[in-house]
């Protein structure tokens, strides 16, 4: 559960920005031994990733039984809420691009400290007030082991309708399941659909969109 909450440090100091976003383990995960790890890894991860389109975290604590990591807060919406709402029919290509290029900054910023994020999704990307791309939640965030690839064995991690074909089967993977997430956000994003098939092509469904656009669409949804 996340709270918005008021820095009183910060207001002592008259910050202009007091307020912070305070993630709380729910009752039912608060005995779990592996809750609590995951929440600190997640915290330790995103520690490590600061840049401008990733959500900085703070801290990690517990007060008593409670365990929390607190962030910036973020007022806005998900990008999940856009693209899930009744009358999305795609956007057009000049609102698309911005978001998509924060995204994509992201990633790879994540991706040069040896990151994936591995559940690449609407629901974890927010659209500031303010017109900011934040990518949140890193916490199944694997790094990339020596060998350049990490595997999850015996169970599938990431969300099914955006993680690439490598991850749903347990394949070792790399950075381009987050590169092929991307294009299905991507192409999801400009046409109000999912893509089907192995090269789908976006201008056929979006004139704005242009051929090159739809090659490097189709390079992140190849499936090697």
């Amino acid at each position: 559960t996340v709270y918005k909450a008021l820095d009183l440090r910060k207001l002592e100091a008259s910050d202009r920005k007091p307020y912070i976003a305070i993630k709380v383990l729910n009752v039912q995960f608060r005995g779990h031994p592996k809750s609590l790890i995951a929440l600190q890894r997640e915290a330790r991860k995103a520690q490590t990733l600061a840049h401008r389109n990733i959500v900085t975290v703070y801290d990690f604590d517990r007060d008593g039984s409670v365990v929390y990591l607190t962030m910036e807060y973020l007022s806005g919406k998900s990008l999940n809420r856009v693209l899930r709402a009744p009358d999305f029919a795609g956007m057009p290509y000049a609102k698309a691009l911005p978001i998509i290029t924060g995204m994509g900054r992201a990633l790879s910023y994540a991706h040069e400290r040896g990151f994936v994020h591995c559940d690449f999704k609407p629901a974890n990307v927010f659209l500031t007030d303010s017109g900011e791309v934040k990518v949140i939640d890193f916490g199944i965030a694997v790094p990339l082991a020596e060998t350049g690839q990490v595997t999850r064995t015996g169970q599938i991690m990431g969300t099914l309708d955006y993680i690439a074909p490598e991850q749903r089967y347990n394949h070792p993977i790399d950075e381009r399941a987050d590169q092929y997430s991307l294009g299905v956000l991507a192409y999801e994003m400009l046409t109000g659909h999912k893509p089907v098939g192995v090269f789908p092509v976006v201008s056929k469904r979006n004139p704005q969109v242009d051929v090159v656009v739809d090659r490097v669409l189709s390079r992140a949804l190849q499936q090697d």
